[in-house]
Protein backbone atom coordinates (compact mmCIF):
# COMPACT_ATOMS: atom_id res chain seq x y z
CA UNK A 1 0.00 0.00 0.00
CA UNK A 2 2.75 2.44 0.86
CA UNK A 3 4.60 1.65 -2.37
CA UNK A 4 1.44 2.18 -4.41
CA UNK A 5 0.85 5.48 -2.64
CA UNK A 6 4.42 6.58 -3.42
CA UNK A 7 3.84 5.72 -7.09
CA UNK A 8 0.69 7.83 -7.16
CA UNK A 9 -1.63 4.81 -7.42
CA UNK A 10 -4.04 6.07 -4.77
CA UNK A 11 -6.93 3.69 -5.57
CA UNK A 12 -4.74 0.61 -5.31
CA UNK A 13 -3.03 1.98 -2.21
CA UNK A 14 -6.38 2.55 -0.52
CA UNK A 15 -7.47 -1.04 -1.18
CA UNK A 16 -4.28 -2.38 0.39
CA UNK A 17 -4.17 0.04 3.30
CA UNK A 18 -7.87 -0.31 4.08
CA UNK A 19 -7.36 -4.06 4.33
CA UNK A 20 -4.33 -3.52 6.59
CA UNK A 21 -6.25 -1.20 8.94
CA UNK A 22 -9.17 -3.63 9.02
CA UNK A 23 -6.80 -6.46 9.92
CA UNK A 24 -5.11 -4.45 12.67
CA UNK A 25 -8.46 -3.44 14.12
CA UNK A 26 -9.65 -7.06 14.04
CA UNK A 27 -6.58 -8.32 15.91
CA UNK A 28 -6.62 -5.39 18.29
CA UNK A 29 -10.11 -6.43 19.31
CA UNK A 30 -9.19 -10.10 19.50
CA UNK A 31 -6.16 -9.47 21.66
CA UNK A 32 -7.82 -6.71 23.67
CA UNK A 33 -4.41 -5.08 23.31
CA UNK A 34 -5.22 -1.47 22.51
CA UNK A 35 -2.47 -0.02 20.34
CA UNK A 36 -0.14 -3.02 20.66
CA UNK A 37 -0.55 -4.40 17.13
CA UNK A 38 -0.35 -1.00 15.45
CA UNK A 39 2.74 -0.22 17.52
CA UNK A 40 4.44 -3.46 16.45
CA UNK A 41 3.95 -2.58 12.76
CA UNK A 42 4.88 1.08 13.03
CA UNK A 43 8.56 0.58 12.15
CA UNK A 44 7.57 -0.93 8.80
CA UNK A 45 4.36 0.85 7.86
CA UNK A 46 2.40 3.77 9.23
CA UNK A 47 -0.84 2.30 7.92
CA UNK A 48 -3.41 4.56 9.59
CA UNK A 49 -1.75 7.73 8.35
CA UNK A 50 -1.01 6.23 4.93
CA UNK A 51 -4.62 5.06 4.61
CA UNK A 52 -5.85 8.57 5.38
CA UNK A 53 -3.49 9.97 2.74
CA UNK A 54 -4.77 7.46 0.14
CA UNK A 55 -8.42 8.13 1.01
CA UNK A 56 -7.88 11.90 0.70
CA UNK A 57 -6.09 11.44 -2.62
CA UNK A 58 -9.15 9.61 -4.00
CA UNK A 59 -11.58 12.22 -2.68
CA UNK A 60 -12.97 10.01 0.12
CA UNK A 61 -12.55 12.58 2.87
CA UNK A 62 -15.08 11.04 5.25
CA UNK A 63 -13.06 7.82 5.13
CA UNK A 64 -9.82 9.77 5.63
CA UNK A 65 -11.38 11.35 8.72
CA UNK A 66 -12.39 7.88 9.94
CA UNK A 67 -8.81 6.62 9.64
CA UNK A 68 -7.64 9.70 11.58
CA UNK A 69 -10.17 8.89 14.31
CA UNK A 70 -8.97 5.29 14.50
CA UNK A 71 -5.40 6.50 14.82
CA UNK A 72 -6.34 8.77 17.70
CA UNK A 73 -8.14 5.87 19.39
CA UNK A 74 -5.03 3.68 19.09
CA UNK A 75 -2.80 6.40 20.54
CA UNK A 76 -5.18 6.87 23.46
CA UNK A 77 -5.27 3.10 23.99
CA UNK A 78 -1.48 3.04 24.17
CA UNK A 79 -1.44 5.86 26.71
CA UNK A 80 -4.06 4.05 28.77
CA UNK A 81 -2.10 0.80 28.63
CA UNK A 82 0.87 2.53 30.29
CA UNK A 83 -1.22 3.77 33.19
CA UNK A 84 -1.27 1.82 36.44
CA UNK A 85 -4.62 0.71 37.80
CA UNK A 86 -7.47 -1.72 37.16
CA UNK A 87 -8.84 -2.44 33.70
CA UNK A 88 -11.56 0.01 32.70
CA UNK A 89 -13.98 -2.65 31.41
CA UNK A 90 -15.09 -5.83 33.16
CA UNK A 91 -14.58 -9.02 31.11
CA UNK A 92 -17.55 -10.11 29.01
CA UNK A 93 -18.19 -13.83 29.79
CA UNK A 94 -19.71 -14.53 26.37
CA UNK A 95 -16.79 -12.93 24.56
CA UNK A 96 -14.34 -14.87 26.69
CA UNK A 97 -16.14 -18.09 25.79
CA UNK A 98 -15.90 -17.24 22.09
CA UNK A 99 -12.21 -16.39 22.45
CA UNK A 100 -11.52 -19.71 24.10
CA UNK A 101 -13.42 -21.55 21.35
CA UNK A 102 -11.36 -19.89 18.61
CA UNK A 103 -8.11 -20.58 20.50
CA UNK A 104 -9.08 -24.24 20.98
CA UNK A 105 -9.76 -24.71 17.25
CA UNK A 106 -6.56 -22.91 16.27
CA UNK A 107 -4.46 -25.07 18.59
CA UNK A 108 -6.06 -28.25 17.20
CA UNK A 109 -4.56 -27.53 13.74
CA UNK A 110 -7.06 -29.97 12.23
CA UNK A 111 -7.70 -29.25 8.50
CA UNK A 112 -11.06 -30.98 8.75
CA UNK A 113 -12.20 -28.41 11.31
CA UNK A 114 -11.08 -25.38 9.27
CA UNK A 115 -14.68 -24.41 8.30
CA UNK A 116 -15.67 -24.58 11.97
CA UNK A 117 -12.71 -22.36 12.89
CA UNK A 118 -13.63 -19.83 10.18
CA UNK A 119 -17.21 -19.63 11.48
CA UNK A 120 -16.09 -19.27 15.10
CA UNK A 121 -13.57 -16.56 14.18
CA UNK A 122 -16.19 -14.65 12.19
CA UNK A 123 -18.66 -14.82 15.08
CA UNK A 124 -15.99 -13.55 17.48
CA UNK A 125 -15.05 -10.67 15.16
CA UNK A 126 -18.71 -9.65 14.83
CA UNK A 127 -19.23 -9.76 18.59
CA UNK A 128 -16.08 -7.72 19.29
CA UNK A 129 -17.01 -5.16 16.63
CA UNK A 130 -20.51 -4.84 18.09
CA UNK A 131 -19.03 -4.20 21.54
CA UNK A 132 -16.69 -1.52 20.18
CA UNK A 133 -19.58 0.12 18.34
CA UNK A 134 -21.66 0.11 21.51
CA UNK A 135 -18.84 1.87 23.37
CA UNK A 136 -18.27 4.43 20.62
CA UNK A 137 -14.78 3.19 19.78
CA UNK A 138 -15.21 2.53 16.07
CA UNK A 139 -15.17 5.16 13.35
CA UNK A 140 -14.66 3.05 10.21
CA UNK A 141 -17.14 1.34 7.93
CA UNK A 142 -20.79 2.34 8.22
CA UNK A 143 -20.09 4.89 10.96
CA UNK A 144 -18.03 7.30 8.82
CA UNK A 145 -20.91 9.73 8.34
CA UNK A 146 -21.73 9.50 12.04
CA UNK A 147 -18.14 10.42 12.92
CA UNK A 148 -18.36 13.53 10.75
CA UNK A 149 -21.70 14.52 12.27
CA UNK A 150 -20.35 13.95 15.78
CA UNK A 151 -17.38 16.20 15.08
CA UNK A 152 -19.62 18.95 13.76
CA UNK A 153 -21.95 18.68 16.76
CA UNK A 154 -18.94 18.96 19.08
CA UNK A 155 -17.70 22.06 17.26
CA UNK A 156 -21.12 23.69 17.44
CA UNK A 157 -21.47 22.94 21.14
CA UNK A 158 -18.14 24.70 21.82
CA UNK A 159 -18.89 27.69 19.62
CA UNK A 160 -16.14 26.77 17.13
CA UNK A 161 -16.26 27.28 13.37
CA UNK A 162 -14.03 24.51 12.09
CA UNK A 163 -11.66 21.69 12.98
CA UNK A 164 -8.24 21.00 11.51
CA UNK A 165 -7.23 17.34 11.74
CA UNK A 166 -3.46 16.96 11.24
CA UNK A 167 -1.79 13.70 10.18
CA UNK A 168 2.01 13.77 9.99
CA UNK A 169 3.57 11.58 7.31
CA UNK A 170 7.14 10.63 6.47
CA UNK A 171 7.58 13.23 3.71
CA UNK A 172 4.33 15.19 3.64
CA UNK A 173 1.52 15.84 6.09
CA UNK A 174 -2.23 15.89 5.59
CA UNK A 175 -4.74 18.34 7.05
CA UNK A 176 -8.45 17.58 6.94
CA UNK A 177 -10.61 20.68 7.36
CA UNK A 178 -14.13 20.16 8.70
CA UNK A 179 -16.44 23.18 8.92
CA UNK A 180 -19.29 23.23 11.40
CA UNK A 181 -21.49 24.33 8.48
CA UNK A 182 -22.67 21.03 6.96
CA UNK A 183 -23.19 22.70 3.58
CA UNK A 184 -19.41 22.94 3.28
CA UNK A 185 -17.82 19.62 2.37
CA UNK A 186 -14.65 18.54 4.20
CA UNK A 187 -11.44 19.56 2.46
CA UNK A 188 -7.95 18.08 2.39
CA UNK A 189 -4.67 19.98 2.13
CA UNK A 190 -1.28 18.32 1.67
CA UNK A 191 1.57 20.10 3.45
CA UNK A 192 5.20 19.99 2.34
CA UNK A 193 6.37 19.01 5.81
CA UNK A 194 7.40 15.52 6.88
CA UNK A 195 8.16 13.97 10.24
CA UNK A 196 11.94 14.51 10.17
CA UNK A 197 11.69 18.21 9.30
CA UNK A 198 8.99 18.72 11.91
CA UNK A 199 11.21 17.15 14.57
CA UNK A 200 14.15 19.36 13.60
CA UNK A 201 12.18 22.61 13.61
CA UNK A 202 10.33 21.71 16.83
CA UNK A 203 13.62 20.94 18.56
CA UNK A 204 14.79 24.48 17.75
CA UNK A 205 11.76 25.86 19.61
CA UNK A 206 12.12 23.51 22.58
CA UNK A 207 15.91 23.89 23.00
CA UNK A 208 15.79 27.14 25.07
CA UNK A 209 13.18 25.66 27.43
CA UNK A 210 15.30 22.54 27.91
CA UNK A 211 18.33 24.70 28.70
CA UNK A 212 16.22 26.70 31.16
CA UNK A 213 15.10 23.52 32.94
CA UNK A 214 18.70 22.30 33.04
CA UNK A 215 19.77 25.55 34.75
CA UNK A 216 22.06 26.56 31.89
CA UNK A 217 20.28 29.88 31.30
CA UNK A 218 17.82 32.11 33.16
CA UNK A 219 14.60 33.77 31.99
CA UNK A 220 16.42 36.96 31.07
CA UNK A 221 18.45 35.04 28.50
CA UNK A 222 15.75 32.66 27.31
CA UNK A 223 16.03 32.59 23.53
CA UNK A 224 13.22 32.18 21.04
CA UNK A 225 14.00 30.85 17.58
CA UNK A 226 11.90 33.27 15.56
CA UNK A 227 12.87 31.83 12.19
CA UNK A 228 11.95 28.27 13.21
CA UNK A 229 8.58 29.55 14.47
CA UNK A 230 8.12 31.45 11.20
CA UNK A 231 9.00 28.42 9.06
CA UNK A 232 6.62 26.18 10.99
CA UNK A 233 3.80 28.68 10.49
CA UNK A 234 4.58 28.85 6.76
CA UNK A 235 4.48 25.05 6.47
CA UNK A 236 1.71 24.13 8.94
CA UNK A 237 -0.81 26.98 8.89
CA UNK A 238 -0.29 29.42 6.03
CA UNK A 239 -1.28 26.97 3.23
CA UNK A 240 -4.72 26.57 4.87
CA UNK A 241 -5.75 30.18 4.21
CA UNK A 242 -7.61 30.58 7.49
CA UNK A 243 -9.51 33.85 8.02
CA UNK A 244 -8.32 36.09 10.85
CA UNK A 245 -10.28 35.55 14.04
CA UNK A 246 -11.48 32.06 13.05
CA UNK A 247 -12.52 29.90 15.99
CA UNK A 248 -10.56 26.71 15.36
CA UNK A 249 -10.19 23.31 17.04
CA UNK A 250 -6.88 21.54 16.42
CA UNK A 251 -6.80 17.72 16.41
CA UNK A 252 -3.09 17.05 16.38
CA UNK A 253 -0.92 14.06 15.59
CA UNK A 254 2.39 12.89 17.02
CA UNK A 255 4.91 15.63 17.84
CA UNK A 256 2.36 18.28 16.91
CA UNK A 257 0.52 17.55 20.17
CA UNK A 258 3.23 19.35 22.14
CA UNK A 259 3.96 22.09 19.60
CA UNK A 260 2.97 25.57 20.88
CA UNK A 261 0.88 26.61 17.87
CA UNK A 262 -0.06 29.89 19.53
CA UNK A 263 3.62 30.94 19.45
CA UNK A 264 4.15 30.36 15.73
CA UNK A 265 5.19 33.60 14.03
CA UNK A 266 2.88 34.77 11.26
CA UNK A 267 4.25 38.30 10.72
CA UNK A 268 6.38 41.14 11.97
CA UNK A 269 10.13 41.79 12.07
CA UNK A 270 12.29 41.15 15.08
CA UNK A 271 13.37 44.37 16.84
CA UNK A 272 16.82 45.10 18.24
CA UNK A 273 17.56 43.33 21.53
CA UNK A 274 17.71 45.60 24.58
CA UNK A 275 19.44 43.97 27.61
CA UNK A 276 17.51 46.30 29.91
CA UNK A 277 14.20 44.99 28.58
CA UNK A 278 14.51 41.23 27.91
CA UNK A 279 11.76 40.03 25.62
CA UNK A 280 10.75 43.50 24.40
CA UNK A 281 12.30 42.80 21.00
CA UNK A 282 9.69 40.05 20.49
CA UNK A 283 6.68 42.30 21.13
CA UNK A 284 6.52 43.49 17.52
CA UNK A 285 6.08 39.97 16.18
CA UNK A 286 2.62 38.76 15.12
CA UNK A 287 1.95 35.40 16.73
CA UNK A 288 -0.69 32.91 15.67
CA UNK A 289 -2.49 33.47 18.98
CA UNK A 290 -3.37 36.99 17.77
CA UNK A 291 -4.65 35.73 14.41
CA UNK A 292 -6.60 32.76 15.80
CA UNK A 293 -7.45 33.61 19.41
CA UNK A 294 -9.71 30.56 19.78
CA UNK A 295 -7.10 28.13 18.47
CA UNK A 296 -6.92 25.18 20.90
Amino acid sequence: GRLALARGEAERALLELRAAVTGIERWRRRLAAGGLVEHALRARADVYRDAAQAAAATGRLAEALAFAGLLQARLLDELGARRDGPLADAPNPELERQRERVAELELARDPARAPELARAAEELDRALLAEDLARGRVLAGDTQALALEDLRRGLEAQGLELALVYLVGARTSLVLRVDVDASRAPRAVTLALGRAELERESARLYAPLERLEAGEIDLAHLGFDVEAARRLHAKLVEPLGLPAGARVALLLDGDLQTLPFEELVCGGVLARFDPAQPGAHLAVLALLATLLPWCG
